[in-house]
């Protein structure tokens, strides 16, 4: 499935060839599922700074895909944007103007759309090769199985990644460090499930 990004340029194209000129943001907006035109301003925004759209002020009706836009839609192999998500990112409401995003084949994980990621911040995973600035990729889900990799809010600290165990009347969060403890909570919320990782250089 494509990326609202990728969506958004490609009908942005198709309207300009076969109506001669773009939609409006609020056509953008109900194509592709988005109800608030600010995040539709901030999506065309994102897609400008990278270079995928033009957009003259004095004109309505005035976006137009680059040559960059035009091959990101007709490439052989997808590339679609995953969102990187800030430490203090609203996980449901992300400011569209904010966010970052990094490029993700489409051919290796599908679901875009319920995907985001972030840095991982910390030493609580290193024994499984999760290190400090590996970026991750998390499935955004509420729900886990004992046993996954997850990503959730605590209550006196930024997102954090453990694997997850229900016990009875409780959760714990099991680092994968043996210099670190366990965390037992009363109630967790889930943000996502960990499903991948790249890193940009060597350990």
């Amino acid at each position: 499935m494509a990326s609202k990004q990728n969506a958004i340029l490609r009908f942005i194209y198709e309207q300009q060839q076969n109506q001669g000129y773009a939609p409006t943001i609020r056509e953008i907006g109900e194509h592709v599922g988005l109800s608030s035109s600010a995040t539709v301003h901030g999506y065309i925004n994102r897609l400008i700074k990278k270079g995928y759209l033009t957009r003259q002020q004095t004109k309505s009706r005035a976006l137009k895909l680059t040559s960059r836009g035009i091959a990101a839609i007709n490439t052989a192999n997808p590339v679609n944007y995953v969102p990187v998500l800030a430490e203090n990112s609203d996980i449901d409401e992300p400011n569209a103007d904010e966010l970052d995003f990094l490029p993700f084949p489409e051919q290796l994980i599908t679901d875009h759309n319920d995907l985001f990621m972030i840095h991982q911040s910390n030493e609580t995973m290193i024994n499984i090769g999760i290190y400090p600035d590996d970026v991750l990729i998390v499935h955004r889900q509420t729900q886990a199985n004992n046993g996954d990799i997850i990503v959730t809010d605590l209550p006196d600290a930024s997102k954090q990644v453990y694997r997850f165990f229900h016990e009875a009347d409780h959760y714990r969060l099991e680092p994968e460090n043996a210099q670190m403890k366990p965390v037992v909570l009363g109630e967790v919320h889930i943000l996502g499930k960990v499903v991948s990782l790249f890193r940009s250089h060597i350990q």
